[in-house]
């Protein structure tokens, strides 16, 4: 692609200014609504994608997985959407159990621990 001419540049800056600012994408509530664009978009996807993981989101959506993570989490709080464990996550189930291991470990090795006491 040819290099842009200085004009065509601030015309593109200008645009994306106007642009910017007649969909509200910097206001605080998009559309009138108490959700931000972001919040709108990722709500949208939610609802067109249901049901759908983070990780589908977050490539839909480029973007950043702690960012989506507390989005997420405000939704719920707010009553938005409810989060599910889907039955075939054994990372969920595997976690749990290793969780669980490490816990019963831990206790084992304190009350070892006790003895020398």
């Amino acid at each position: 692609m040819a290099d842009m001419e200085d004009a065509d540049v601030t015309a593109i800056r200008r645009f994306n200014r106007l642009y910017t600012q007649t969909i509200g994408a910097l206001d605080g509530q998009f559309l009138g609504t108490e959700a931000t664009l972001p919040e709108a978009r990722l709500l949208f996807e939610i609802a067109t994608r249901e049901p759908v993981t983070a990780t589908v989101l977050q490539d839909a959506l480029d973007m950043d997985a702690g960012y989506l993570s507390r989005l997420v989490a405000r939704f719920e709080k707010r009553g938005w959407i409810a989060r599910v464990r889907r039955d075939d996550d054994a990372r969920a189930r595997g976690g749990c159990d290793l969780c669980g291991d490490l816990s019963r470990g831990h206790a084992g090795t304190t009350r070892g621990a006790q003895a020398y006491a």
